[in-house]
């Protein structure tokens, strides 16, 4: 089987770089029969303005023997940070078991959790130190304002979107690793830097598939020290931080996991790689060209260590529903980017009660949906008109003469928000 290779053009040459980059990382996509997974991963980030590193392929021989295609993965380093905050000299801690729970104000209480990158000399860990201290001591009415003023939440609220919607558990989200902690030497706010996203989408073999496609998009583990993740779990308790984050799930979910536009993106990156996956030696594979066909689609893999790894359009087309509906049990509106009582306020009826014409307004969450279908139940649940509207900007309205409806209260039910009794109601008077 190919293995991973690091390679370090300046170890032996200092001052060699390779296209301006001193390192490069091949990765062998180990627990990913497509092989995609972690390049729509880190180009999801390039697109939404996530810090993360680049990736690409490319056909890796030695000694002109053809090893096998591999994702390059750009290091994060000076450079990469220079590129994203126009600085690369700040503190750059790699985070490793990096739970964030307080031990204490020594940096030697950390030492097992965090390594620093750079500026060995100084060795300077105070800065991280008390943001640590922020996340886990600071009172519930200050937290937000002191979090603010020593870390970058709104990026990290995004990257935390990314990790939840996608699942992508090898993380701190569920095993408190493969991040990068910066200190932007223009905020002196530390910027959270994602790393390692092959397990994306899915591909984490420790959960059955059904736990993978339902994650929680409130998941914080509580269990004693090990799974304590405090900073998702004290910043869920900050409203406005709790309804920013859920504003992103919704974004990214009906602009980037629109199953239409993310197929096309998995069909082409496909088709790009295909010939260089088939050519490659079996023997150096970690799974089969069927394997790798299938799994793009709805094949599930079995991986014999633990358990399976499901197809990915499959993967993304339940996890998509699922999600829509976890947002509906909340009570979040993708509209209105925040919760409401009920999905009345993406209804609205006037005159409302009414004697002559009534005329219903509706909003939809989904930006790319061109119909809303609606139907309209009496007091008795008895279906009394069933519509298909055209959406212009998310939005529709209908008009009805007084005399369509007999004096009574009427119910407006969407299907797409069918996790709730109904949106609304109006009320005809005679």
């Amino acid at each position: 089987m190919k293995k991973p290779w690091k390679l370090d053009f300046n170890k032996y040459v200092k001052g060699q770089k390779l296209d301006g980059l001193k390192k490069l990382n091949l990765q062998n996509a180990t627990l990913d029969p497509t092989m995609i997974r972690e390049k729509l991963m880190l180009d999801f980030c390039q697109k939404n303005g996530i810090p993360a590193p680049r990736c690409t392929f490319a056909e890796v021989y030695v000694n002109d023997e053809y090893i096998g295609l591999y994702k390059i993965i750009e290091q994060v380093d000076k450079r990469m940070l220079e590129a994203n905050y126009g600085n690369g000299k700040g503190n750059l801690f790699k985070g490793e078991n990096g739970k964030m729970i307080w031990n204490g104000p020594s940096p030697n209480d950390y030492a097992d959790q965090y390594q620093l990158k750079n500026n060995e000399d100084e060795n300077d860990w105070s800065a991280l130190i008390n943001m640590i201290d922020v996340v886990n001591n600071s009172p519930d009415a200050n937290l937000k304002e002191e979090l603010d003023a020593v870390f970058n939440t709104s990026a990290y609220l995004k990257s935390w979107a990314t990790y939840n919607l996608l699942v992508s558990l090898d993380s701190y989200l569920y095993l408190s690793h493969n991040y990068y902690l910066y200190q932007n030497e223009s905020t002196d706010k530390f910027e959270w830097v994602m790393w390692d996203l092959s397990l994306g989408y899915g591909a984490f073999v420790s959960l059955t598939q059904h736990r993978l496609t339902h994650f929680d998009l409130l998941h914080t583990p509580f269990m004693p020290d090990k799974y304590t993740r405090p900073l998702n779990r004290r910043m869920l308790e900050v409203p406005e931080y709790k309804e920013e984050y859920l504003g992103y799930i919704c974004d990214f979910m009906y602009s980037d996991l629109n199953l239409a536009h993310l197929y096309n993106e998995i069909d082409s990156l496909t088709g790009r790689i295909r010939e260089s996956v088939y050519k490659e030696a079996q023997e150096h594979k970690m799974f089969t060209n069927e394997e790798f066909e299938g799994n793009i689609e709805w094949l599930t893999v079995s991986e014999s260590m633990r358990t399976s790894i499901p197809g990915l359009k499959e993967f993304v087309s339940i996890r998509r529903e699922n999600v829509k509906h976890q947002l509906c049990e909340l009570g979040y509106s993708c509209v209105k980017h925040r919760f409401i009582k009920s999905t009345d306020s993406l209804f609205n009826a006037y005159p409302n009660p009414t004697n002559s014409q009534i005329t219903l307004e509706f909003y939809t969450p989904d930006i790319l949906a061109d119909w809303l279908e609606i139907n309209i139940f009496n007091s008795i649940g008895q279906l009394i008109n069933t519509e298909n509207l055209a959406l212009i900007n998310q939005k529709a309205s209908i008009s009805y003469n007084g005399t369509y409806f007999s004096q009574g209260i009427y119910y407006v039910i969407l299907p797409e928000l069918k996790c709730n009794t109904s949106t609304g109601k109006f009320v005809v008077v005679r």
